[in-house]
């Protein structure tokens, strides 16, 4: 994927070549990728020609939005069907089971990581590791065993996380102690990442499979944001919480029961959150893997190559 970002841009052709002419000077771009432009600026009819031709896809960014140009017969009409396909013909739930299993992996490794800092969360770490997926029958079926890691999970991390922020158990709608505030703020800030890139790779983010399809929410979003819920968000809160740099009452507020992030609490949790993003592990950033999945996720669904979900362990060692 290609993504340009100008004061102003201009996106034409010449000698049958496409070129992005910006402020910085004239780039080529191959008009069989996807591109996205931000910033304001120029189209003109001969560079949508050449995109047609070659079958790229041509996507306009306004902050987390993310307009999509569209043509019939375009790979993003395929891709819709190719989706749609997906969930009639019952494969969806070999999707599903890969979400679930990248982010199982994930879960795993942070806690293995926990176990090395002197955290007693080995138990939790075995039972999860011991979960076997198998080929489940049925989505309510790996939905049960999903709920089951995610309960263990954060059983492990009520070990971990200071007492003195209240943290019991998971809550959300509404987070009702400081850590659930966080993670809650930090979640929805993937999702809208990943939202982004399943637009970019001219996927229907509506149409999910571990999520069920709704016209309301960005269930296939949801479940890429599966694979990056640790990596992302996990890793940079924890150590938040465990060396104390987030205080109860500077930066969370309280409406009756529930708790949120204080503005100063989330412009720090949101800086924290940026440069986790854009550390690179093997080379590439966060936020390119999460858009290296969702092209991967279209690719997948068109049949050119098998799908594997984003794992912790290939990029890192405990």
């Amino acid at each position: 994927m290609i993504e340009k970002y100008a004061l102003g841009f201009v996106a034409k052709t010449s000698r049958n070549k496409a070129y992005i002419v910006t402020e910085l000077g004239r780039d080529p771009i191959s008009s069989d990728k996807l591109l996205v432009l931000g910033g304001k600026g120029r189209i003109t009819t001969s560079f949508l020609e050449a995109f047609v031709r070659d079958g790229g896809l041509l996507n306009y960014r306004r902050f987390f939005k993310l307009i999509a140009l569209d043509y019939p017969y375009s790979r993003r009409a395929s891709l819709l069907e190719a989706q749609l396909q997906c969930l009639d013909g019952g494969e969806y739930l070999e999707y599903a089971r890969e979400f679930v299993s990248a982010s199982t992996s994930n879960k795993v490794f942070i806690l293995e990581l926990l176990a090395g800092s002197g955290y007693e969360v080995d138990e939790e770490k075995e039972y999860i590791s011991s979960i076997n997926l198998g080929k489940p029958r049925s989505l309510d079926e790996l939905r049960s065993y999903e709920a089951t890691i995610h309960r263990v999970y954060f059983d492990a991390l009520k070990k971990v996380i200071p007492s003195e922020y209240g943290f019991k158990e998971r809550t959300r709608k509404p987070p009702r102690d400081p850590f659930s505030a966080a993670l809650s703020y930090g979640y929805m800030r993937l999702y809208r990442y990943c939202e982004v890139a399943v637009k970019a790779a001219g996927l229907e983010p509506r149409v999910g499979f571990l999520h069920k399809p709704s016209r309301d929410r960005p269930s296939l979003a949801l479940d890429l944001a599966e694979e990056f819920r640790q990596p992302l968000v996990d890793s940079t809160l924890i150590p938040l919480f465990t060396g104390k740099a987030l205080k109860p009452r500077y930066h969370f507020r309280r409406e009756g029961e529930a708790v949120y992030l204080s503005r100063r609490g989330g412009a720090k949790v949101a800086e924290a959150l940026r440069k986790r993003m854009l550390m690179k592990l093997s080379g590439k950033t966060l936020l390119e893997y999460i858009y290296l999945h969702a092209e991967k996720l279209a690719k997948s669904l068109l049949g050119e190559e098998r799908y594997s979900g984003f794992r912790l362990h290939m990029y890192l060692q405990p």
